[in-house]
């Protein structure tokens, strides 16, 4: 039995590694996609100030146009004013050559207008691609970071799961599945050691008679209190796993 129980306590310190480092890598995929929804929260910006600049250049061409179709109108009554025999023609179109004057007035300064706008936004997202360009580079190094990192993690994960093939195979068929049994209900901690007549799994004092028990190395005995399969730490360090001035560690 003390071999079952020095291959369970081992088989227990493989699966808290790689619960830790799952619980690690579990974290960078929600820290990448913020990164990469920052980015894209910027790029957004980005071309909405670039359709706005658009919007002013296009507003600028259509007064332009306008301006030269007004324009062209008001050349040709104006030489139709001079072919005018009465004054009520005469005035009729005068008026419609002041009217058109004025749109065409109204035009340009639309158009001086819209170039101010053009050359204040033009300013603006070159200050902002400048900052977004640095802000780009920087996010994807970090998404790439992270993606290594991930990588890195699931691999330290694939190699530590290697090693607990062995122990698994020492382990029998009733312990092993009591095991796991536990270790899903007690968020992936199923063994705890027994030290000084406690359970170091949830502090809780064990009866003398199960300290018997568990002294006598013929059972495998579960806590009380919290369910764990109890060791008795002078197993784990007369198997060197651990020293007597470590102490023993306390399942959490």
């Amino acid at each position: 039995m003390r071999d079952t129980l020095v291959a369970l306590y081992q088989l227990q310190q493989i699966d808290l590694k790689v619960l830790e480092i799952e619980r690690a890598a579990g974290q960078l995929p929600a820290k990448i996609k913020e990164l990469e929804l920052e980015l894209e929260k910027e790029r957004l910006a980005m071309g909405a100030a670039r359709l706005e600049l658009e919007a002013k250049r296009t507003e600028q061409r259509d007064a332009e146009t306008l301006i030269r179709d007004e324009g062209e109108k008001l050349q040709k009554w104006k030489r139709r004013l001079i072919d005018i025999k009465t004054p009520r023609e005469y005035q009729a179109l005068s008026r419609e050559v002041e009217q058109t004057e004025r749109q065409i007035r109204d035009y340009e300064e639309r158009v001086m207008l819209a170039m101010q706008d053009i050359e204040l936004k033009q300013g603006s997202i070159a200050e902002k691609e400048a900052v977004f360009k640095a802000a780009e580079a920087e996010g994807t190094a970090k998404v790439r970071e992270l993606r290594d990192r991930m990588a890195a993690i699931t691999k330290d994960a694939l190699e530590a799961k290697v090693f607990r093939v062995p122990l698994v195979e020492k382990l029998p068929p009733k312990i092993l599945a009591l095991y796991e049994r536990v270790r899903d209900r007690r968020a992936g901690v199923a063994v705890a050691l027994a030290q000084n007549g406690t359970c170091l799994g949830c502090n809780v004092a064990v009866r003398p008679q199960l300290m018997v028990e568990i002294r006598r190395l013929d059972t495998l005995e579960q806590c009380p209190g919290c369910s764990r399969l109890l060791i008795l730490d002078t197993v784990v360090i007369g198997a060197g796993l651990l020293t007597a001035s470590q102490g023993a560690p306390k399942a959490s």
